[in-house]
């Protein structure tokens, strides 16, 4: 979906136990936003460890290198919000 020149997206996203997921920069003045449905999610930003439980939520800069990491020893369902600034 396009929005005042943006493009927003929805994801749903599971992580299995011990799985790390290494993100590329979105274009500058892009944004995200989480919720943890189950589960515990690590993102590291900034080269800080930021831990997130279930029912807890985080929004960021998305336009610089981070990282998705389950330390848990269950399945991490997560709900991904992306506003990507036109390029």
């Amino acid at each position: 979906m396009r929005f005042a020149g943006q493009c927003v997206e929805l994801w749903h996203w599971q992580l299995a136990p011990g799985v790390t997921y290494e993100a590329e920069p979105d274009p500058p003045g892009s944004q995200e936003m989480l919720y943890i449905i189950s589960g515990e999610l690590v993102l590291t930003l900034d080269g800080l460890l930021r831990p997130l439980v279930t029912g807890t939520s985080i929004a960021f800069a998305s336009d610089q290198p981070y990282r998705f990491h389950n330390p848990g020893p269950f399945m991490l369902r997560f709900s991904k919000n992306v506003l990507l600034a036109a390029e």
